[in-house]
């Protein structure tokens, strides 16, 4: 539960930076001030979509808003009535979770290099069957 905490202490402090009351939130996303409240107070799970809400409207990274504090994981729940997923996070990661996040960055900056040098690549070799496309004609 302190991951939820941590949470809607941060969703306060936004909150609040902006001058905002918490009956101003909660109508923007159309819930009850009461609702509002308890995910502040870290008495309630809040779904993903929502958290992605909450930090489109306070204009802050929803990535920064969730990974506040200790680390957090998140466990989709479908219930089995409805079909609805909810989503929970639990303050559960391994201690190595920011080295797997940079880990994940250098792969994805080299992939991306990767895709530019064979798209590079690919443009010499159509240059080149090009001009070998040309040399064949003039030795006609």
């Amino acid at each position: 539960m302190e991951a939820i905490k941590d949470t809607g202490e941060k969703l306060r402090e936004l909150r609040t930076r902006k001058g905002w009351t918490q009956e101003n939130v909660a109508e923007m996303l159309g819930m009850s001030v009461s609702n509002y409240s308890n995910i502040e107070q870290g008495k309630t799970q809040v779904s993903i979509p929502k958290l992605a809400q909450l930090a489109k409207k306070l204009d802050y990274d929803f990535f920064e808003l969730i990974t506040l504090g200790e680390k957090n994981v998140f466990h989709i729940k479908e219930n089995k009535n409805s079909g609805n997923q909810a989503y929970i996070i639990h303050a559960s990661l391994p201690n190595n979770y920011q080295t797997l996040l940079v880990e994940k960055e250098k792969t994805d900056l080299e992939n991306t290099f990767l895709k530019e040098k064979i798209e590079l690549l690919e443009d010499k070799i159509k240059n080149l069957e090009k001009l070998m496309e040309m040399m064949n004609k003039d030795k006609l």
